[in-house]
């Protein structure tokens, strides 16, 4: 499945949504193992590098690809924090 149609499926079970925009990304290293613990509700964070410049904000909405590029999954930032790493 596409993103677009992925997309298409939610917005007809979430009206809400509608006109929002998404991110669609697939996760790095491993991106199928870290997909099926999202999807199982193991993984429920992320993090990144911040450089200074543009961050997620709590509401922001993705699109996680397999690894072969198909539209599995789609979540929304509930919380963005900026910690130092060590």
């Amino acid at each position: 499945m596409t993103p677009v149609e992925l997309w298409q499926e939610f917005i007809e079970k979430q009206p809400s949504y509608r006109g929002k925009p998404y991110d669609v990304f697939t996760f790095g290293d491993n991106p199928d193992e870290l997909l099926k613990l999202v999807l199982h509700g193991e993984k429920t964070a992320t993090s990144s590098i911040y450089r200074g410049g543009k961050t997620s904000q709590a509401g922001d909405i993705s699109i996680i690809l397999d690894s072969a590029g198909h539209a599995q999954a789609i979540i929304e930032d509930r919380k963005v924090s900026i910690v130092p790493f060590n």
